[in-house]
């Protein structure tokens, strides 16, 4: 995520589940650690609540592409700035069902 004054921040160690129109992960980054809970609109648009633990929550709104990047703004308290999640290592393999995202 992209903040004025701070720069690119990286979010670490972030897992991120998809299950039917669902959203769940986890990870850290420069504030702590957190949670985030989520879902799946329609035409590919994405809600995600990001929940520091034991601190604020963030919202990041945005789209999912199709090919594993989520990316759009994300707000806090009047702050605001632009963000992207995507995996750096690739995708690990996994019983879980393809998710098709259709406009």
């Amino acid at each position: 995520w992209d903040q004025n004054g701070l720069g690119r921040n990286e979010m670490h160690d972030l897992v991120i589940d998809f299950h039917d129109d669902q959203i769940r992960g986890s990870g850290w980054d420069s504030v702590g650690s957190f949670t985030l809970q989520g879902e799946i609109l329609t035409d590919a648009q994405v809600r995600i609540v990001k929940q520091y633990k034991n601190r604020h929550q963030v919202l990041y709104l945005g789209q999912h592409d199709g090919e594993g990047t989520i990316y759009g703004d994300w707000a806090l308290l009047g702050d605001f700035g632009t963000f992207a999640m995507r995996p750096s290592g690739g995708f690990r393999s996994s019983t879980a069902p393809i998710i098709e995202l259709r406009p």
